[in-house]
């Protein structure tokens, strides 16, 4: 397994996969999107918040982004994982609103919240 989201009791795992230094959706996402701080302390508090980086060379990053099947120098990519990498909702690429992603990380912990009481239901 090539990150361990169960270090935070078993959170999602929000996953940002994108150019660096970043060409302009990169840039643009990183202005628009992520220099909200609410919208960051949120995913810093809820989720396991993983930067993959999709133009290097090697490493630990180019081996996730080859299990995940992204593209290499590809359009920023989000992603919403479970502790076992499968996508919680559809991945989504290129730009993304701010509204946009708060709208997704509400859905992703809604849906987050309903599997875990159900988890707890079946205990």
């Amino acid at each position: 397994m090539p990150f361990q989201p169960q270090l935070k009791g078993g959170s999602p795992v929000f996953m940002l996969v994108i150019d660096i230094p970043g060409g302009k959706k990169c840039r643009w996402m990183g202005k628009m999107v992520f220099s909200d701080m609410e919208l960051v302390r949120q995913l810093e508090s809820e989720f396991v918040p993983l930067l993959i980086q999709n133009n290097t060379a090697g490493g630990h990053d180019k081996k996730i982004v080859a299990k995940m099947g992204e593209k290499q120098w590809g359009e920023p990519v989000i992603r919403f994982l479970d502790p076992d990498e499968k996508d919680i909702i559809p991945r989504v690429t290129g730009y993304f609103s701010k509204a946009a992603t708060k709208m997704r990380i509400r859905k992703v912990l809604k849906i987050w919240e309903d599997r875990m009481e159900e988890k707890d239901n079946k205990l």
